[in-house]
């Protein structure tokens, strides 16, 4: 059972690296798109997931959203890297609905709830969430 929302799983435990130049190697990333691109639908996945607390889930769900860089080689980084800018930069995302999202543990019909009213941030959400579970279902399922 994953017991912190992916997202909240983002924005705590962010690695710090250096950004890889547009002419460094293996700086071509194909984008994981964004899957079933809805927040209840990839919660739901989520849950059935039997190795969300292994390293290499939780290594796929913190390097795909991060930018290419040096820090790893993990093959998902960067696959969700431009929903989780858009989900970065959306003003409806507030400090206050990534609290209500997190205290909802892996509760998906709590995490869908707390969107209502909040269209413009579960559109992202929904996008970066969809991404993710595109990208590590594989490693974490």
């Amino acid at each position: 059972m994953v017991r912190v929302s992916i997202l909240a799983a983002i924005v705590i435990v962010t690695p710090a690296c250096s950004s890889l130049s547009a002419g460094d190697a293996g700086t071509q990333v194909v984008n994981a798109g964004n899957g079933v691109d809805d927040v209840k639908a990839a919660c739901t996945i989520r849950a059935s997931w039997t190795r969300a607390g292994s390293g290499v889930c939780w290594d796929c769900i913190l390097y795909a959203p991060v930018a290419p860089c040096t820090c790893s080689n993990d093959p998902n980084l960067g696959k969700c890297e431009t929903q989780s800018q858009a989900h970065e930069h959306e003003a409806d995302c507030t400090s206050a609905l990534a609290t209500c999202v997190t205290d909802c543990l892996s509760g998906c019909t709590c995490i869908d709830a707390c969107y209502a009213g909040h269209d413009a941030c579960r559109t992202v959400a929904a996008a970066l969430d969809g991404c993710l579970v595109a990208a590590c279902d594989p490693v974490c399922r």
